[in-house]
């Protein structure tokens, strides 16, 4: 079953919570509206990425912010991301590049010095690790693709959203239009 197979990806990642998604954009999605993602807010991204990592911030009217990239690695300069952070910074997306993990210990740090949402997009990273950890289960929460282009795929679609966080219980109705079709439906 799908929850059984959740269940042993959120295993093998490391996490409590693992939800089968469309693709790693409604990860994302997801995860901004759990983290409270309002106009004016400010998500730091790096400034190399995909359109999808600034796909909904841009959407709920949110200011996108880019962070310099460190030339050794393409990924997210985290000594750029801290002189970006403002009072407004809400939420900030490392992405790992070509599935080469962002440094993630200075991320948590300001994020945790800060108050704000570390939402890794993990499209390209799936089973890459940052010290030991599975890149995706770092931050606060994480997304990854299975599009025919990346490194794991489905044959065509698909994605995956992981969190430790108590959100996780409602992943089942995130992803669903607020339905929790884990519980059958009378009379559906």
């Amino acid at each position: 079953s799908v929850k059984q197979l959740e269940d042993e990806v959120a295993r093998f990642l490391g996490c409590k919570y693992a939800c089968f998604v469309t693709n790693a954009t409604a990860g994302f999605q997801i995860a901004h509206q759990f983290a409270d993602l309002r106009p004016g807010d400010e998500v730091i991204l790096p400034a190399i990425t995909f359109i999808a990592t600034a796909a909904f911030p841009l959407l709920v009217g949110a200011k996108v912010v880019f962070a310099d990239i460190d030339p050794a690695t393409i990924n997210m300069d985290p000594e750029d991301v801290a002189r970006k952070v403002t009072d407004k910074t809400k939420v900030i997306m490392p992405v790992h590049i070509g599935g080469w993990p962002v440094d993630m210990d200075p991320i948590m740090e300001i994020a945790a010095a800060n108050d704000i949402v570390v939402i890794e997009d993990a499209a390209h990273a799936f089973g890459a690790r940052y010290k030991g950890r599975m890149v995706g289960t770092i931050g606060h929460f994480g997304s990854f693709s299975f599009h025919e282009v990346k490194n794991i795929t489905s044959l065509g679609e698909g994605g995956i959203v992981c969190t430790d966080t108590e959100f996780g219980e409602y992943f089942n109705q995130a992803r669903f239009c607020g339905v929790d079709m884990s519980r059958q439906i009378e009379n559906w």
